[in-house]
């Protein structure tokens, strides 16, 4: 019975996982694309992001997040940890919708 709640929630995550990538492509036409001043991504090139994200923080999660997790007792099993991912997941959903309710108040006004 354990594993039916380990496997349920993945297809729920993966689907909104994929609509959020193409998310992002519709956010970013909405948006100028400016960073700092100098540089400019263009809204196909957004997609990039989520790969290089997760390249970078595979050693930070290693080296430094759950060796410290694992010294303190903190959610040091693997179904505690997809527990924790699957939160941020959903953190991340509620950010990008904050952010569009942000895009089309600014563009309504």
């Amino acid at each position: 019975m354990a594993i039916l709640f380990l496997y349920l929630p993945l297809p729920i995550f993966w689907a909104l996982f994929d609509q959020q990538a193409s998310r992002w492509t519709l956010q970013a036409t909405r948006m100028n694309g400016q960073v700092g001043g100098s540089f400019t991504i263009k809204p196909d090139q957004i997609q990039v992001i989520n790969p290089l994200l997760v390249i970078l923080m595979i050693p930070v999660f290693e080296y430094a997040i759950y060796p410290l997790m694992t010294k303190m007792r903190l959610f040091h099993r693997p179904l505690q940890k997809m527990t924790i991912g699957g939160l941020l997941a959903a953190l991340s959903f509620v950010i990008c919708a904050f952010v569009q309710l942000k895009i089309e108040k600014v563009r309504q006004g």
